[in-house]
């Protein structure tokens, strides 16, 4: 049905119907209940479609944009918020759909679920702790938010260009850094091979990655991501 439709979620979401339905035939019910933190991780390494994704971006986006609003009134700013746009009296700001908060809150739920399943004993608790991940998202978007007109304000615009270009920078040295403890851990393998050519390697994927289309990027990120999702099960299995 999922390749009939078009629609990378529901073939997917059968990856862990079926890895469930074989847990269940060859060792029970019970052995899901026992597994049951490593059987709720998998399903949140899979992406939202687009149809859910569009539905809840814009109420998010939205709500982020009020909280924002609201801490630049509660400092005394004067501010004109009309939907996503704040406007500013030396600069108007727009909230993209980044600003959600949707794209950390799945990230936010599986952190949730998997320190309530290892520290929590309580269900309630665990329950009360994963709900909290939706408020927290929004409200750290919304602060982020906030603290660019804060400094565009009693500043200068150009602060809060620089932040978001400082942003970009340390992205960049980010990426650097894993791309060497990459070849760090090869090297670990493969003691005689040059640690040049496999960051060489690393950075040549990315950068054929990115230069494709959307969708291929997306299909290779879920992909690695869910090879992350399966060590970590493996070990709390």
């Amino acid at each position: 049905l999922g390749s009939v439709a078009a629609e990378l979620f529901t073939q997917r979401f059968a990856i862990w119907i079926a890895a469930v339905g074989l847990v269940v035939f060859h060792h029970g019910w019970s052995q899901v209940r026992r597994w049951w933190l490593p059987a709720i991780l998998l399903p949140l390494s899979i992406p939202l479609p687009a149809l859910l994704t569009d539905l809840l971006a814009s109420p998010l986006q939205y709500k982020a944009s009020q909280l924002a609003t609201a801490l630049i009134h509660w400092r005394q700013i004067p501010v004109r918020t009309t939907g996503n746009v704040i406007n500013l009296p030396n600069a108007t700001l727009f909230v993209a759909e980044a600003c959600s908060g949707l794209r950390s809150l799945t990230a936010l739920l599986s952190l949730g679920v998997l320190i309530g399943g290892m520290y929590l004993r309580t269900v309630p608790g665990r329950i009360l702790l994963v709900l909290l991940a939706i408020p927290v998202a929004v409200v750290v978007n919304a602060v982020r938010i906030f603290l660019t007109a804060f400094l565009v304000y009693f500043v200068d615009p150009s602060l809060g260009f620089a932040v978001g270009w400082n942003y970009w920078f340390s992205w960049s040295i980010t990426l650097a850094a894993e791309l060497v403890a990459g070849a760090l851990i090869v090297k670990f393998w493969f003691p005689h091979s040059n640690s040049t050519l496999w960051a060489v390697g690393f950075f040549s994927v990315l950068l054929v990655l990115n230069l494709l289309s959307v969708r291929a990027y997306a299909e290779a990120e879920y992909w690695f991501a869910g090879l992350k999702v399966v060590t970590v099960i493996i070990f709390l299995a």
